[in-house]
């Protein structure tokens, strides 16, 4: 039992609706990953295109800036997953805070099922770090 005063009407409205808000916005912070992600592979794809359609005999200059670029879009993936995923764990922190407020039978329901590790920042990283070794891979070696 929560050693917490009781909360008025109010409180208890205010909570409920940050907690819709706090889920909502982890759901859409997860499709940003997911977003971004997809982003960061169509760039490696164009710039793949690019070197192979575009440029006639690519010289080693070329090869090195679309490399370069290749990187660019692995760091700046990893920048908007990783800033996502503060986000994410910023609102689970405060729906964690809001749910010690909320009645025993809300907190047993809600303990019912064992927590599971959430990793999809990881493979989404990942996807990112081998496209950007695939994309260097077909650029230097392929091209």
């Amino acid at each position: 039992m929560s050693s917490l005063p009781p909360l008025a009407d109010q409180d208890r409205d205010e909570l409920a609706l940050l907690y819709t808000v706090s889920v909502q916005d982890i759901a859409f912070f997860k499709r940003q990953q997911w977003v971004a992600t997809n982003y960061g592979i169509g760039l490696y794809v164009a710039l793949i295109a690019i070197a192979s359609q575009l440029l006639d005999a690519v010289a080693l200059a070329h090869k090195f800036v679309l490399v370069l670029s290749s990187f660019g879009v692995m760091l700046a993936g990893i920048g908007v997953v990783c800033h996502l995923q503060n986000s994410i764990e910023v609102r689970r922190a405060r729906l964690k805070a809001i749910r010690e407020r909320f009645g025993e039978p809300f907190r047993a329901a809600w303990g019912a099922k064992p927590k599971q590790d959430n990793a999809l920042h990881i493979l989404l990283l990942a996807v990112l770090v081998f496209g950007f070794i695939v994309s260097a891979w077909l650029l230097i070696l392929e091209l």
